[in-house]
């Protein structure tokens, strides 16, 4: 996806390469200060930015999907943001199909 770039021999990309990449994402990170988007952290440095007009609605399809995906884990509290970053987008799906 991106032209090879190394500095000291290894290889790297910018967040200007992955800003120019995906402006969707870039446009959500600049404007979760204006209170437009509400933020789901997925651990390791990785997130969901919700708009808020669909994120209650999002969030219930959300915590079905993670307690599907925990119910039959034991240590289910260190494993919440592996649910989540598995889950989301089946979530989203979900809601989506649900709401045509």
């Amino acid at each position: 996806m991106y032209p090879n770039k190394h500095i000291k021999g290894n290889e790297y990309i910018s967040l200007d390469d992955a800003l120019n990449q995906f402006p969707k994402w870039q446009d959500a990170w600049k404007n979760n200060g204006n209170n437009k988007y509400k933020y789901i952290y997925m651990g390791f440095g990785n997130g969901l930015s919700i708009d808020k007009s669909i994120y209650n609605e999002y969030k219930q399809y959300l915590d079905k999907q993670v307690q599907e995906y925990l119910k039959d884990k034991k240590d289910k509290d260190s494993l919440k943001y592996e649910a989540i970053f598995n889950v989301w987008e089946e979530a989203f799906i979900n809601m989506i199909n649900n709401n045509k």
